[in-house]
């Protein structure tokens, strides 16, 4: 009864924010405005929830001491720092908080992000493998694309940053817009099927 309940509920928002969508009938804004505040709210909470579920595992794994345990602990540590600081303390721009946020944060998400170009290098390795038609097709392109983004292309020949420009904005971008538009037709399946109760996944076990 609770799981028919939940997909009536979720087919008669997703009809009211897609009516609404298409035709603006002031009732109809009204009650989305509503549903579009409560999504706040229901998102703040999920964020709590998420916070105290993630505390939760790894303390469990720092008492039964499961590898990497210690990870969890600095984890942990970490958290209750910064809700501590955020909440009791100082958030202002000037504060511990946001010090932390800017000087411990930041820099390790960089590190992170800087770490991901050693393995795209690894992937393209692999995959500039000329082993048939197709892998030296992207072979060849991504070899044109990238002298053409350097100034020794230009020097070496000046149709290199015109051919790499070419081969960016047309054989890349088709195939980036069908992509687009092959994931936009998954979502509408997606959507059409949550709205009338066939995908159920989002309910649980």
């Amino acid at each position: 009864m609770l799981r028919f309940t939940a997909i009536i509920i979720c087919g008669i928002a997703g009809l009211i924010i897609l009516v609404e969508f298409f035709f603006r009938i002031p009732l109809f804004t009204k009650l989305q405005n509503g549903m579009m505040d409560w999504v706040i709210i229901l998102l703040s909470f999920s964020y709590l929830m998420g916070g105290i579920s993630i505390f939760l595992s790894h303390l469990q794994r720092i008492q039964r001491k499961y590898d990497g345990w210690y990870y969890s602990l600095v984890l942990v540590v970490c958290l209750l720092l910064m809700v501590t600081l955020g909440i009791f303390v100082d958030y202002g721009p000037n504060g511990a908080f946001q010090w932390l946020f800017k000087n411990v944060q930041n820099p390790m998400q960089s590190t992170m992000f800087a770490l991901l170009a050693f393995y795209v290098s690894s992937a393209s390795y692999r995959a500039f493998r000329v082993r048939n038609l197709h892998a030296t097709l992207l072979f060849v392109a991504a070899v044109l694309v990238m002298i053409g983004k350097v100034p020794i292309g230009e020097i070496l020949w000046s149709k290199f940053p015109e051919i790499s420009q070419w081969i960016l904005s047309v054989p890349s971008l088709a195939a980036q817009r069908a992509l687009t538009i092959g994931a936009a037709l998954g979502l509408i399946a997606t959507g059409l099927k949550t709205l009338l109760g066939i995908e159920r996944s989002w309910l649980g076990k």
